[in-house]
């Protein structure tokens, strides 16, 4: 399911367009159908995909519409990009992190946002995880998984990442006006990273 294609395109929509395209050059690939909701698929070439209705946040209505495509299509195991799930067709769950988990606290259980997650952790059959920290806490704050396979599987690097030519570096600290020592921020903005938290230290230091 691309469904996390539909909100964001940010580090966990990066990681499943790298993810699928290295996958595509496999054999595994023609055995891969994605869910296409409404047209927000970025364009992966080699696979089959299917357009479904937009995602409805945690709606039963969604895992019904998601386990009659796999019914129609056969599927033995779904997996999602984001928390959504079918009704009986085994789920296998990336998980990235647990810092919602972590950074709302008991808050977490009464936001309404993150029911999605809690009911796709609840029933998937197996998760992978990016990390042996990522494994730990989602046994810390969900303790049932610990009787389901958990498997991890850390992210790669596209071809794409490489170090810079010194040249380069010039060339960007030209363009930006830079000539001290910087940090570079990347991620959201918003409250998820402490973006503000982070500008309030640099502001204090007297250089």
């Amino acid at each position: 399911d691309g469904v996390f294609f539909q909100y964001f395109v940010t580090g966990i929509a990066n990681v499943w367009t790298w993810l699928l395209e290295e996958l595509a050059r496999l054999a595994v690939a023609r055995q891969i159908v994605i869910l296409d909701r409404e047209g927000t698929l970025p364009k992966i070439e080699g696979y089959r995909t299917v357009q479904v209705s937009r995602h409805q946040e945690n709606s039963q209505q969604d895992r019904e519409m998601l386990q009659q495509v796999c019914d129609n299509l056969g599927a033995t195991l779904f997996v999602s990009t984001w928390h959504t799930t079918p009704v009986h067709t085994p789920l296998l769950l990336m998980i990235h992190d647990l810092l919602p988990e972590l950074l709302l606290g008991a808050a977490f259980d009464d936001d309404p946002r993150w029911l999605e997650k809690k009911h796709a952790i609840a029933y998937a059959d197996r998760f992978l995880c990016v990390s042996a920290h990522t494994a730990a806490e989602l046994q810390r704050y969900y303790p049932d998984t610990a009787c389901k396979p958990v498997h991890v599987v850390h992210n790669g690097i596209p071809e794409c990442f490489r170090p810079a030519q010194a040249s380069e570096i010039e060339q960007f600290k030209r363009r930006y006006g830079i000539s001290k020592p910087y940090f570079l921020f990347v991620g959201p903005r918003g409250w998820y990273n402490k973006f503000g938290t982070l500008l309030d230290a640099f502001a204090s230091m007297p250089n």
